[in-house]
């Protein structure tokens, strides 16, 4: 090999090992990933409703909507969903829109779910190797289209689903984890739960249509975002208006306490 290639060889090696930073990955040698992990200290919580439609081509599929103040969903199709975050009105105060966004979601008048719509990417320094190299793999199988990826380090001892009204004959106050039933989470096609311990569960079946108390189970790490629907068990017997209240109890013993805009509940 003569001097020219080993020349050669040399500075693309060089090139290599100078390229990207420590918080930026490639997958598939091809798509720039970016993971952020914030701290998990302020959350929302949103109600919405699925409906399957039919397209002209025969094709069903389900279509996810969030509710405003006074929507009314009926009961077989409510959801209930909630994002985890830190300071995002602190974050958002930059952009000329801030004040009446801010204005307009405490009026009920913006669902919640449009702040990780709007937010640049969040950088901190709660990110995890063990928890990357995992997602790393799990993505360079199935795909490399992915730009940013978020996930949390924050356990969750406990979650708690109420209502401020009687509601599917539980007394206001009272628990309804058991009439939901998690569907989804931030990343719908290819959904993952990250463990206290720092495991990636990945598969589908096990972590898609399950028992609030299995995701419990898990001793999971916040969620980035959760989707729940309210199973078979769910009942109301006419229209009732409803606030719901999620309440995560984290390790640090931090509590996030999440409320919906009222909506209307029907048979």
């Amino acid at each position: 090999m003569n001097n020219k290639i080993l020349m050669t060889l040399s500075f693309f090696c060089l090139m290599l090992m100078s390229c990207g930073d420590d918080d930026d990955k490639l997958v598939s040698g091809r798509t720039r990933v970016v993971y952020e992990a914030p701290e998990c200290t302020r959350g929302w919580a949103y109600c919405g409703k699925s409906e399957v439609v039919t397209d002209d081509q025969g094709y069903t599929y389900e279509i996810k909507t969030t509710l405003n103040t006074g929507d009314t969903v009926s009961i077989g199709k409510a959801l209930l969903g909630f994002i985890t975050n830190d300071d995002v009105w602190e974050r958002l105060s930059k952009y000329p829109q801030s004040s009446s966004w801010r204005e307009m979601y405490d009026a009920g008048e913006l669902d919640s779910s449009f702040v990780s719509y709007v937010l640049e990417p969040l950088h901190s320094d709660y990110y995890d190797e063990t928890i990357e190299r995992q997602l790393d793999a799990y993505y360079h199988i199935t795909r490399a289209n992915l730009v940013v990826l978020q996930y949390r380090t924050t356990p969750v001892k406990d979650m708690t689903i109420t209502s401020d009204i009687d509601i599917c004959g539980r007394k206001a106050g009272e628990s309804l984890n058991d009439l939901f039933t998690v569907m989804g989470y931030h990343d719908s096609k290819y959904p993952f739960i990250v463990t206290a311990d720092k495991q990636v569960v990945t598969s589908k079946a096990d972590i898609l249509d399950i028992p609030v108390s299995r995701f419990l189970g898990y001793h999971p790490m916040a969620p980035v975002r959760i989707t729940m629907r309210m199973n078979s068990g769910a009942m109301v017997e006419a229209e009732t208006k409803a606030r719901f209240f999620v309440t995560l109890t984290l390790e640090n013993d931090r509590v996030i306490r999440m409320k919906t805009h009222e909506v209307v509940v029907k048979p």
